[in-house]
């Protein structure tokens, strides 16, 4: 477990909890992110609990209902979303905007984002577009998180793979397209990834007029990039 600060008493009894009645061992992540509040992940040592600390510091009550969210199915989310829509609007935080690199070696974000988000909306959006980090991919990979959104920073990052000729600016293109989405449409109170996209969601991706075509194309050539890794 790693706690964090303050939070580290709160957090040693989430554990304590977990572990009375989950059926395999669960380890607590305290983080500080204030959109993704809790989100569960499953390996082979377990389950791994990742819990902002804007949960904890609701006390024990708390607990109780993020055990229950973690265990209990369907029947756990309702309580978690009271939780959430309960929550005091968190502080501003005064964070250094990153660092945005929007012009790769082959594509340039920042004029993809401004035609998608024309073509879409009618106008252009002040969200900042970066390319993510370099970071080696493993040879065992199948997937990548080709784009990201920060609602805090309002920025989209997107993976680096996909800086290279294979990759068709079209396909660039609906990838920003539906991180905008996220902008526009919000990211949803519902903790994980599965719950960031809601039927309407769903509905305004399927608009984009290249929406067949990506998805057939990150089925057919982006597993034959991902065994390539990243250029250059």
């Amino acid at each position: 477990m790693r706690p964090a600060g303050t939070s580290m008493g709160l957090a040693v009894e989430l554990e304590r909890r977990l572990a009375v009645r989950a059926p395999e061992p669960a380890r607590v992540v305290v983080t500080r992110n204030r959109v993704r509040l809790v989100s569960v992940r499953r390996d082979r040592s377990g389950l791994e609990v990742r819990v902002s600390q804007r949960i904890l510091e609701q006390g024990l009550d708390a607990l109780d209902v993020v055990v229950g969210f973690v265990l209990d199915g369907p029947g756990g989310r309702a309580p978690m979303r009271a939780l959430i829509n309960g929550l005091p609007a968190p502080e501003s935080a005064h964070r250094r905007q990153p660092r945005l690199r929007p012009r790769g070696r082959t594509h340039d974000l920042q004029a993809l984002l401004q035609e998608e988000s024309t073509r879409a909306f009618g106008e252009a959006t002040t969200v900042g577009v970066t390319w993510g980090l370099r970071r080696r991919m493993r040879r065992s990979q199948r997937s990548i998180r080709l784009g990201s959104y920060t609602a805090e920073q309002q920025t989209i990052r997107i993976h680096p793979l996909l800086d290279q000729p294979a990759v068709p600016a079209w396909f660039v293109g609906f990838v920003l397209y539906h991180e905008l989405l996220h902008h526009r449409l919000g990211m949803g109170v519902e903790p994980g990834a599965r719950y960031r996209h809601p039927p309407a969601f769903r509905r305004a991706e399927r608009l984009h007029p290249r929406f067949e075509d990506a998805q057939d194309w990150e089925k057919s050539v982006l597993p034959r990039l991902m065994r390539r890794g990243l250029p250059w």
